[in-house]
């Protein structure tokens, strides 16, 4: 992760920490030599089970 809305992810405290359930967060990504402009929403972890279907692989 390079960027959170547009600030460095590395910043102390990190951007991440200010995300809230239902906003959108703009990020930036290396994947490889690939850097990737995406987005994501978060939802509440008690939303996961309704709303989501987890990749069993992910699971521990």
């Amino acid at each position: 992760m390079l960027e959170i809305n547009g600030r460095d992810a590395r910043e102390k405290p990190p951007p991440w920490r200010e995300s809230r359930v239902g906003v959108v967060q703009e990020m930036v990504v290396r994947r490889g030599e690939e850097v990737i402009a995406t987005s994501l929403t978060e939802i509440a972890f008690g939303d996961w089970d309704e709303e989501c279907t987890p990749d069993p692989a992910l699971r521990r």
